[in-house]
């Protein structure tokens, strides 16, 4: 099998705008980004050794993932799994192999010549993900940890703890701050402040398609009036509803007065740092502007 490595992931941490920026993107029409497979912290971290199972233990293994709700999202056909699996036996299970058969079978729905995929936690993962397809890039978003925080407050999956959703957000400022100074990835990486993103979406999607070379759309910026229809996604993850509408440039700072003065100092106190490099004024400077 050839394998294109031609692929855009987006990565950041949740709730900071991976979404969007994947519908922004998703609607090029020679871009498919597959919504969240989850494969590393859900499969591939259980399973690296796959090949050193039988191939029916294999065969159930895999099958269960294709499955599973995250996989459900992608909307696969029984054929649509079953070829996957058939492709991972031929290639003995190999990880790579399996997580990119993935991507072209959604890719397929659309024929896109560039493909990509969109899960927050794989940043985590981007020097494997480097590994496997040297040609890759790597868009990093990030966001303002207070909305983060809040916006964290609001979704089932999370228990919205602030000091540990805190502490994350400064480990995945950490990991892009790391790779940035990586001789081998540093340009292959762009990132995205969410802010800038919604306020001047022109020019900051011109710039993500001059740093994964392709050309600007005018449609990227109306990925809301198909996206629904296209992605299955938003049919069932109903916290993701905003993402139905178009970019609106004031869903920031929502934190001044919807988080705690207790919650906003411990936020602060544990990003503080990080908080200020990136260009966030902190509680006190904003109050007066705000309240």
């Amino acid at each position: 099998m050839i394998i294109n490595d031609n692929i855009i992931f987006v990565v950041g941490m949740p709730r900071s705008g991976t979404t969007l920026l994947n519908y922004i993107l998703h609607a090029h029409s020679e871009i498919t980004i597959t919504p969240e497979t989850h494969f590393f912290d859900k499969f591939f971290n259980k399973y690296k050794n796959l090949n050193s199972f039988t191939i029916k233990e294999s065969k159930t293994i895999l099958n269960s993932y294709l499955n599973s709700e995250d996989i459900d999202i992608l909307d696969f056909t029984i054929q649509d799994k079953n070829e996957i699996i058939k492709e991972a036996i031929q290639s003995n299970f190999i990880p790579k192999k399996i997580f990119y058969n993935i991507l072209k079978k959604y890719s397929q729905k659309s024929d896109s010549r560039i493909i990509g995929e969109k899960t927050p936690i794989h940043l985590e993962y981007v020097p494997t993900l480097n590994e496997w397809f040297p040609n890759a890039k790597f868009l990093i978003i990030y966001r303002d940890p207070r909305d983060v925080c809040l916006s964290l407050k609001n979704v089932p999956w999370n228990e919205g703890n602030c000091k540990k959703n805190a502490k994350r957000w400064n480990k995945y400022i950490q990991l892009s701050n790391n790779y940035k100074e990586d001789t081998l990835l540093s340009s292959k990486i762009m990132e995205i402040k969410y802010e800038e993103l919604i306020v001047k979406p022109i020019d900051i999607v011109k710039n993500i398609c001059s740093h994964i070379n392709i050309h600007y759309e005018e449609q990227m910026l109306k990925y809301y009036e198909n996206i629904t229809k296209q992605c299955k996604e938003l049919k069932v993850v109903t916290w993701k509803d905003k993402n139905k509408e178009s970019i609106d440039k004031f869903n920031s700072n929502k934190w001044i007065n919807k988080l705690s003065l207790n919650e906003i100092d411990e936020i602060e106190n544990i990003t503080l740092l990080n908080l200020k490099e990136k260009g966030y004024s902190l509680y006190l400077d904003l109050k007066k502007d705000y309240l």
